[in-house]
């Protein structure tokens, strides 16, 4: 008993001290007074340096962890550039199953704006389409024309495989691109209404979560809500999209777009069919035609060049959107703001579950201690009696 005691003591006082010691760096979460004077060592540590911790930890993650070079080469790779490559080839081959119709399709995606969306469109084709004829030489080559002598000519186009740019003349392409500069801020506000609308902007917040919930580490997700950083990215896109500079964007991107679709060589059935109904059928009838007639005769050469040239966009806006976004995004600031408006008791609750072990450790080894030391006692007193 003389050696046991000392022992039990001494472990008893090393785990009480070492656990005690842990609390006080959370509690009291608030400063105590007594009689109007402060009590020391209150509030505990950490909610007395909340402010200064959620600054450190808001630029150390934003500097080492969530960095904007780590952020854009997390989503700018290989991995996630052939998964959209993927995921574009995936939804074509889907669609060539599908029985939905063009009007389906658009109506989910626009909901109520689609009666609104659907004459626009055909007002604007049908302007484009009224100037174009009214030239006298366009209006004159076109009654020269037997139906006999315009099918020959749509074959012989066909028959030479030739690309988009050798058949549609200069002047055409031309004014297409005139066009579009001219009415930059029509086409811009044309977008903005769809990007109002609820069922699209439920989409991008979903595919951004997504990005988000698989690149980001789980420890960030626990200071920072997956949500949270959702809607800081969509308020960046969304800034983005109200920006002066957007307009000239899209002249660039719709411009840029028109030349590459003119260099693809288009096949045959699908350049006379798409003629066919652009001549002889109205809007309504072509909004009716199931998604899978007008692409089931896309061959997979097609599919993969269109994958690629969505996968070349995705890798575009990575590369020299993407940095602006996140420098809007203030990660650091997120962070710290966040932490400051964590309850107490939650960033508590949330360092013991990611520390659990390693507290309970510290505790135990206060106890370790303690009962070494009384195993000494016995020793050293015995040596100072004798």
């Amino acid at each position: 008993m003389k050696f046991i005691i000392p022992i039990v003591v001494g472990a008893v006082i090393g785990y009480i001290t070492n656990w005690f010691a842990i609390k006080m760096l959370f509690r009291p979460h608030y400063e105590q007074r007594i009689f109007g004077i402060r009590v020391p060592f209150t509030p505990g540590l950490i909610p007395k340096e909340k402010g200064r911790i959620a600054k450190s930890v808001g630029e150390t993650v934003s500097a080492y962890l969530l960095s904007p070079e780590i952020i854009i080469d997390s989503i700018s790779n290989d991995e996630n550039n052939d998964k959209v490559k993927s995921w574009v080839e995936d939804n074509i081959n889907k669609l060539k199953e599908s029985n939905k119709s063009i009007r389906d399709l658009a109506e989910n995606i626009v909901g109520e704006k689609y009666d609104y969306l659907s004459t626009t469109i055909e007002e604007s084709i049908t302007d484009f389409i009224c100037s174009e004829i009214e030239k006298q030489a366009v209006r004159q080559r076109l009654m020269e024309l037997s139906d006999k002598e315009a099918y020959c000519m749509v074959n012989e186009i066909e028959q030479d495989e030739k690309t988009l740019k050798e058949i549609i003349p200069a002047d055409v392409v031309l004014k297409a691109k005139e066009y579009i500069e001219e009415h930059d801020e029509y086409i811009t506000n044309g977008l903005r209404n769809i990007f109002e609308m609820p069922s699209i902007q439920i989409k991008v917040k979903e595919s951004i979560s997504e990005v988000v919930s698989q690149n980001v580490n789980r420890l960030i997700t626990k200071l920072v809500s997956v949500e949270l950083i959702t809607d800081k990215i969509f308020a960046a896109i969304e800034n983005y999209i109200y920006s002066p500079r957007i307009n000239k964007d899209i002249v660039l991107i719709a411009t840029t777009s028109i030349d590459k679709l003119l260099e693809n060589k288009i096949s045959t059935e699908s350049l006379y069919r798409n003629i066919s109904l652009i001549v002889h059928k109205n809007m309504d009838k072509f909004m009716n035609i199931p998604i899978s007639h007008i692409i089931k005769d896309i061959d997979e050469a097609t599919v993969s060049r269109i994958a690629d040239f969505s996968k070349t966009i995705f890798e575009t806006f990575t590369k020299n959107r993407l940095p602006y976004f996140v420098e809007l995004l203030d990660i650091s600031r997120v962070i710290e703001d966040e932490i400051n408006k964590f309850d107490v008791a939650f960033a508590e609750e949330i360092i013991i579950e990611i520390a659990n072990k390693e507290l309970k450790a510290i505790t135990w080894l206060g106890a370790l201690l303690g009962g070494i030391m009384g195993i000494l006692m016995p020793f050293l007193t015995m040596l100072s009696a004798s």
